[in-house]
């Protein structure tokens, strides 16, 4: 008798989970028989004399307890799939479903944001599913809460009725406005159109994210805004995705700063990657999150830092990226930042380095720190940057490489004591670890207290890398840029078979839709 077909997609998945599974169960029993008879070997005194036997014996040693937690981990997910099993029958059909647990089963659905996804030709999530049935459509125009983050794309011909399907159905809750302008497609009308769209509910706007060129944002914001216009706004985000020219930035500073007055009261997070609006603006007052990456070169002078922390005592997050600090000799003041958490300075070198530092007495009990090393070392100090990592107890450092020549002897050599001792978990970005010099190992119980590594980019030696943390206990997470060179004799194929606790992960980008606090970020 032929088995019966499974054709229902979901039993059909369980079945192959089942198989799996059943094959995985066998392959760990094998393991478990060869581990006692390798133990065995071991035992002999031939193989005591053995000078890898150590090495290997670390080796195995940290596969099984990974093995032992993915067996763990198998038994809890067994046991749940049995529970969901026993009270299928249980189940109620999606159209009887309370109105409220619908509408909370479309708010998870609806996370996503059509700005950030690299295909922006489907359409917004409601609006299919308003077209999907007349049930669906009455459920969904009257969940107010559905419709309260709206996103705009230019020359997509049903932004402006999405725009005015959320603004209708949203009812008086907060907006938060995503707009993204397709490249080259910024006309003079989509201006009007979109602000026309917003206008009638500037009051209710209180997220507003523009990704787009600098001339389109200063139009757009000039018809929103007119001047003398109150503004709710709380989170003002900017991204130059089009790598506007800098000259054309000025056009933007004069629209900003003819409105930035409307943004004091209420303003909390501020993020800007392109143009720069300078420290001494009246939009840097209350803030909680400050993000500055100009595109300008040579690197952005600022003044007036110490201004801006004074007037933002409860920063949580802080990036100013390739700055350069105007020497003020006198200025001896230090401020408080005990909510600080997130503190990046990469592309910020030498005195400008240390003004920054200086100027901050204390973080929070959970800081990070982003730096960028030189190549050239006359244009920094390894004593000044360990000296300041130690005073404001850096928990998590991230460690750059602009040039991808980076050195990590500052980290691994030298004779300092304890000053890197505090930190948790290191960043490294863009290094070559290829050729580690002979003492890295040894030196690497600098840090000791670190648990968790993260490498973005860069290229590493697979066998320097193994022999470097086999038997570690620290966690490492490798982007999939990442190179990993083989050596002839080398015959580990997968960096996640270097160390048992290393896995793959994507890492966000710096003003590019990551989280306030998020840790660490890649940059534009």
């Amino acid at each position: 008798m032929q088995a019966e077909t499974i054709d229902n997609p979901y039993l059909s998945t369980f079945d192959r989970w089942k198989k799996t599974y059943e094959r995985f169960t066998l392959a760990l029993d094998s393991f478990r028989k060869e581990t006692i008879g390798l133990d065995a070997i071991i035992q002999q005194a031939d193989m005591r004399k053995w000078s890898g036997s150590e090495e290997a014996l670390q080796y195995v040693d940290a596969v099984h307890k990974s093995l032992e937690i993915r067996i763990s981990e198998i038994r809890g997910t067994h046991l749940t799939l049995g529970t969901v099993r026993n009270q299928s029958r249980t189940l109620v059909p999606f159209n009887r479903l309370p109105t409220e647990t619908i509408v909370y089963i479309l708010s998870l659905a609806n996370t996503e944001c059509l700005v950030g996804l690299h295909d922006q030709s489907q359409r917004p999530l409601l609006q299919r599913l308003c077209r999907t049935s007349r049930y669906l459509r009455n459920i969904v125009i009257r969940a107010p809460s559905l419709w309260t983050h709206v996103d705009l794309i230019t020359e997509r011909a049903d932004a402006s009725s999405h725009g005015k399907s959320c603004v209708r159905f949203s009812g008086r809750l907060p907006l938060h406005i995503h707009i993204f302008e397709d490249e080259g497609s910024a006309r003079p009308y989509q201006y009007f159109s979109l602000a026309a769209v917003l206008r009638p509910c500037i009051g209710r706007i209180t997220a507003l994210h523009i990704k787009g060129s600098a001339q389109f944002a200063a139009g757009f914001l000039s018809l929103l805004w007119k001047e003398g216009t109150s503004s709710q706004v709380q989170e003002f985000y900017f991204s130059d995705h089009m790598d506007t020219s800098p000259p054309y930035y000025n056009n933007f500073f004069s629209t900003f700063e003819a409105r930035s007055t409307m943004f004091e009261e209420n303003l909390r997070r501020f993020k800007m990657h392109g143009p720069f609006v300078p420290l001494n603006s009246s939009v840097y007052r209350g803030l909680t999150v400050l993000k500055l990456v100009p595109c300008d070169s040579p690197p952005t002078m600022i003044t007036h830092i110490v201004d801006v922390f004074a007037a933002c005592p409860d920063l949580c997050s802080l990036s100013l990226v390739s700055v350069e600090v105007e020497a003020h000799p006198d200025e001896t003041r230090r401020v408080a930042l005990p909510q600080l958490e997130v503190l990046d300075l990469r592309l910020v070198f030498g005195a400008s380095l240390d003004a920054i530092l200086s100027r901050i007495s204390r973080g929070s009990d959970n800081l990070a720190l982003n730096v960028s090393i030189p190549w050239d070392p006359d244009n920094w100090s390894e004593d000044m940057l360990r000296r300041h990592i130690k005073d404001l107890k850096v928990m998590r450092l991230l460690s750059e490489a602009p040039t991808g020549q980076g050195t990590l002897s500052w980290l691994f050599a030298g004779t300092s004591g304890d000053e890197l001792s505090g930190v948790r978990e290191l960043a490294l970005v863009d290094y070559e670890m290829v050729d580690l010099p002979d003492n890295f190992i040894s030196n690497t119980r600098r840090f000791s207290g670190l648990h968790t590594l993260h490498l973005l980019r860069g290229i590493v030696n697979r066998a320097v890398f193994h022999r470097a943390f086999v038997g570690s206990t620290i966690q490492t997470f490798w982007t999939e840029n990442s190179i990993w060179l083989h050596e002839p004799q080398n015959q580990i194929d997968q960096p996640s078979e270097l160390v048992p606790l290393m896995m793959e992960r994507k890492y966000s980008v710096l003003c590019q839709g990551e989280g306030d606090l998020e840790w660490p970020v890649d940059t534009p």
